[in-house]
């Protein structure tokens, strides 16, 4: 059942357990006279990486801002997010803004959850490596091939070949 808060920071909205935004009735001063607008709920916009934000009017009319469905949900159902924290989709994906699918999690949670989900190496959408090519990179890398070598041969950073070398990227099964 979806239960409606209304958000702290900005009494003129709610949020619900399914991850939705709505705006509460308010007056509206029009040519002299008062209106009242009805309640709506707010389609949210996608971000370049996929997660979902409304854009929400300020308190006494000062202006708008961005807030992400994800965090909003969290700050009105759980709390505010600890230190060294931060929201966590346990489903991994980014849209599905639900409660019970938001938690506050470490980095290193979120990386354990990432991996838990196969989401990670060649699975990830933003990865321009497969294991072959990762497992190339070693060989060369064993070589005595530098990282500046190694990138331009596969197209990408040098830095991302550091962190191949390091284990921070593609850790070894």
């Amino acid at each position: 059942m979806e239960t409606w808060k209304a958000l702290a920071r900005n009494p003129n909205y709610e949020v619900s357990t399914e991850g939705r935004v709505r705006e509460k009735a308010r007056p509206v001063f029009n040519r002299g006279r008062i209106h009242s607008k009805p309640p709506r709920t707010i389609d949210p916009f996608i971000d370049t990486e996929g997660y979902a934000f409304v854009v929400m009017r300020k308190p006494m009319g000062t202006g708008a801002e961005k807030i992400f469905v994800h965090r909003l949900v969290m700050e009105v159902f759980i709390g505010e997010c600890p230190d060294q924290m931060s929201v966590d989709h346990i489903d991994r994906v980014r849209t599905n803004n639900t409660l019970a699918n938001l938690r506050y999690a470490t980095k290193a949670e979120q990386t354990e959850n990432r991996d838990l989900s196969r989401i990670s190496g060649e699975n990830s959408r933003f990865s321009k490596l497969t294991q072959a090519n990762v497992d190339e990179i070693r060989k060369m890398i064993e070589m005595g091939f530098g990282d500046d070598v190694i990138a331009v041969r596969f197209n990408i950073s040098a830095g991302a070949i550091r962190n191949i070398r390091n284990g921070k990227s593609w850790a070894k099964s």
